[in-house]
């Protein structure tokens, strides 16, 4: 399914895992039923190559994981440093989803739920908002998810600010009576100049 050809923008995983060094991080699949990183790198890379961008891994001790997956190539993975209560991971993932839909970049996104763990979590898990943890490439433009919808089609025709103010400037400088008939001038003897040259 990883692998899967329509391709992935996001993997999620939720659930157990743990540091392995030695198969670069096991994750729990079924009862007494764990994979490594290394047996899902074929799957992993195959997926990057049909547009997975990020990674999360909302599951216990999970930075072997994420050194993993940073060297198979992926840009960006959150993961739990240690391990977490799930109460703590159930949170983490409300605020981060919620985020992530409002357009918000993934940094943005894991800053935003862990201080809502620091302020809804201090006095059950005093220190939980320091576990969760984003890897990233420095090159990288962290992940967001695109705005879809009518707003986000005509943005695409809207002018930038440049070709804004250049239309802008045009478009007075057309309505000005003595710039548009030296412009008109220009553009008639520019027509003669051709026609005199292709005949």
């Amino acid at each position: 399914v990883i692998a899967d050809s329509l391709g992935w923008v996001i993997l999620f995983f939720a659930g157990l895992s743990n540091e392995a060094d030695t198969v670069a991080g096991h994750i729990s699949v079924a009862p007494n039923t764990a994979l490594s990183i290394y047996e899902l790198k074929p799957y992993l890379q195959a997926a990057q190559a049909h547009g997975l961008q990020f990674a999360l891994f909302n599951s216990c001790s999970g930075i072997t994981i994420a050194d993993s997956l940073i060297e198979l190539g992926l840009s960006q993975v959150a993961v739990m440093r240690e391990p977490i209560h799930n109460q703590v991971a159930h949170a983490f993932l409300l605020k981060f989803l919620q985020s992530l839909a409002n357009h918000e970049d993934v940094h943005s996104a894991l800053q935003a739920a862990c201080q809502a763990l620091k302020l809804e979590q201090h006095l059950t898990f005093p220190s939980a908002y320091l576990v969760p943890s984003l890897f990233r490439h420095p090159d990288s433009v962290p992940f967001r998810i695109p705005e879809r919808g009518w707003r986000q089609e005509l943005r695409k025709w809207l002018p930038g600010k440049r070709q804004a103010i250049a239309l802008t400037t045009v478009c007075f400088l057309s309505l000005v009576p003595g710039i548009q008939s030296a412009l008109l001038s220009n553009r008639l003897l520019g027509q003669a100049i051709y026609r005199n040259l292709t005949g």
